[in-house]
């Protein structure tokens, strides 16, 4: 069954005006009004899909985090590993404002950046034991992650770039060797 397009339209309205707020002002500082007046849509609205602005916030990380895995499954689907990090930001790039807004946001736990990380380490922890290098496959999936969304986040934030990807590609294939 296919959701109604007027709530999928109000959602959206509420994620666009939630990322528009952000722009000016700080997690913190946003109120569920001020959600609601940028969205165009009343509170009782607003509550109807939404507990408070943590469950927003919650849900739109949750989104970005759910597009991030299903790119990194359908890569190790593939051989070609060489064209992860390109078809990861030609994944993301369609997100690109929300994704960086939200990066921004700091969390004790559960932010974006902790779940892009957690991600990108398990993703590497399948490949690490198979290049037996002589130290330890969680030390290896912890730099391969930081330096991936490292290059990540620099390309959403500076435009697509090959180098950067071939770069990394290059890094990874001589830390194999």
């Amino acid at each position: 069954m296919t959701e109604d397009l007027r709530i999928i339209k109000t959602i959206r309205d509420i994620q666009i005006g939630f990322i528009e707020l952000l722009q000016t002002k700080s997690f913190d500082k946003i109120t569920v009004n001020d959600i609601c007046k940028t969205s165009l849509v009343g509170r009782s609205t607003f509550y109807h899909h939404y507990t408070d602005k943590y469950d927003l916030l919650e849900r739109m990380i949750q989104e970005q985090v759910d597009i991030f895995d299903q790119l990194l499954f359908n890569r190790m689907q593939e051989i070609d590993q060489d064209r992860l990090l390109i078809e990861l930001y030609d994944g993301l790039n369609k997100d690109t404002r929300v994704i960086i807004t939200l990066l921004k946001i700091p969390l004790e736990k559960g932010s974006l950046k902790s779940f892009y990380l957690k991600s990108l380490k398990k993703y590497f922890s399948k490949i690490a034991p198979q290049l037996n290098l002589k130290v330890p496959d969680d030390f290896l999936g912890d730099f391969y992650a930081n330096s991936a969304l490292t290059s990540i986040i620099w390309s959403l934030k500076n435009g697509h770039q090959d180098e950067i990807a071939e770069f990394m590609n290059d890094l990874v294939r001589k830390l194999i060797r």
